[in-house]
């Protein structure tokens, strides 16, 4: 009887399996694999193609704190901690009973076993860069007795991330791992004033008041600018809370148009689907303001800004005329599946319409039809899992990323869909990625490999 041929990683998707060297998780993710070992604590990855190069991470997408609380939602064991963490991607896979999540599931639990409970504890706590927190944890216990009390563990979570307040390419950041270490000893105040933060209780007092929740690397930045500039530093002081909303809010050029009332209203906001939803709807209605010439009015509410920003829309679009000129054709990386649903917008005229069907501003914007003429956004009609609009634009290094997911009037998009998107984008970056000028450098046809248990591995 001739065997069953092998099961593929495509369709395992992730793997698990104890090495010579420990402990390894493997998780697929399109064109990409990413490797991570919990003792040591590394991360590698890797493109699936037929001669891979491997690259250590300091800060991958897999987010162990999530797959945690994943787990600890399955078995009922969530703290309210974790539950204040409002995790919805982590409550969709624990609600899942696909085989993928059953398998993964299966892996996750084999490795969150080599994962002290102490630091588990601690990850579940955190909303992203628990990676980091992790790797700085495993290799510094003594950040443990640290992270005892709240204002400590912001503290140890601004250590694990040392390399994103440090400049680019120095010495001390190469070797951020172990300046955090050096530092652990310090007084407080005297360790946020290294990477730039005034030196003070008032800003230990200003960490504090940030939700475990809303951490992550990159808020650090918005944090360090907030509290170096004195003009948003005092419309921050009088904030009960400086949730991830309010810092992006706080961090925009048009802060002097928001009104302490908003300022609080946004502060409130606990739904971190999309931190910058607030800072992005107020640029778009300031950049309207500027091609209408009108004035930019004073912002007292959220609704009031959401108003005035489909009022700026509607005279835009009237008074907007463009050539029906076909834009830079799309790569089509939609799975055979996907092409029912996911509906490519191949023109301006057919952005304009999109944009005003779902009541929100796609191709009202100058800079948006810039893009889109020299093939650096492109725009999709989704009717999964309810009607959506995924607009993708690429950066200055050639990096796409998720430029707006909104629903019918800007409304927010479903946790599945971000998921769905998050993914999306990982394809155009592993196969469609452009350099910094508009020349496309499209990667390798990713295949998969074997071998990547091999002990002979980088990792």
């Amino acid at each position: 009887m001739e065997k069953a041929p092998p099961k593929t990683w495509s369709t395992k998707r992730t793997g698990f399996k104890e090495t010579g060297k420990g402990a390894l998780y493997l998780e697929f993710s399109n064109a990409r694999v990413y490797a991570l070992r919990p003792d040591p604590a590394r991360c590698f990855t890797a493109d699936l193609g037929t001669t891979p190069r491997w690259y250590s991470l300091k800060e991958p997408p897999l987010e162990p704190g999530s797959r945690i609380r994943e787990l600890r939602y399955l078995d009922g064991t969530t703290t309210p901690e974790i539950v204040a963490v409002k995790d919805k991607a982590a409550i969709h896979a624990a609600q899942s009973v696909t085989p993928y999540f059953v398998r993964r599931r299966d892996n996750i639990r084999k490795l969150v076993a080599h994962i002290p409970v102490a630091i588990q504890d601690i990850l579940a706590r955190v909303g992203s860069g628990s990676w980091a927190l992790y790797r700085f944890l495993h290799r510094t216990p003594a950040a443990l007795e640290l992270c005892a009390t709240d204002e400590g563990l912001r503290v140890a979570f601004l250590l694990a991330h040392a390399h994103r307040l440090l400049d680019d390419g120095s010495p001390a950041q190469r070797r951020s791992l172990a300046l955090a270490r050096a530092l652990l000893p310090k007084k407080r105040k005297d360790i946020v004033g290294r990477f730039g933060l005034p030196p003070t209780k008032a800003t230990l007092h200003a960490l504090g008041k940030i939700p475990c929740a809303h951490l992550s690397g990159a808020l650090l930045l918005d944090v360090r600018q907030v509290l170096t500039d004195e003009e948003r530093r005092t419309r921050a002081a009088h904030l009960p809370v400086w949730s991830a909303a309010a810092l992006k809010l706080l961090c925009s050029p048009w802060l002097d148009r928001v009104t302490p009332a908003l300022l609080h209203e946004v502060a409130s906001d606990d739904d971190m689907v999309d931190p910058e939803s607030f800072a992005r709807l107020l640029q778009h209605t300031a950049t309207f303001a500027q091609e209408l010439q009108v004035p930019l009015p004073m912002f007292h509410s959220a609704a009031q800004l959401f108003a005035i920003h489909q009022g700026f829309m509607a005279k835009a679009r009237l008074h907007l005329k463009v050539a029906s000129v076909t834009l830079p054709q799309a790569p089509d990386l939609r799975a055979p599946d996907e092409k029912a649903w996911v509906e490519p917008l191949t023109s301006l005229p057919a952005m304009l319409q999109e944009g005003a069907v779902m009541h929100h501003c796609l191709g009202t914007l100058a800079d948006q039809r810039t893009r889109a003429e020299l093939g650096r956004f492109f725009a999709f009609a989704l009717h999964w899992p309810c009607r959506l609009t995924l607009a993708v634009a690429c950066d200055a290094r050639g990096e796409w990323h998720i430029y707006d997911l909104k629903g019918f009037a800007n409304s927010v998009a479903p946790v599945e869909a971000w998921a769905w998107a998050r993914e999306f984008v990982g394809r155009w970056n592993s196969r469609h990625r452009l350099a910094p000028s508009t020349t496309t450098t499209p990667r390798q046809q990713a295949h998969l490999f074997e071998g990547l248990f091999d002990d002979g591995a980088p990792f």
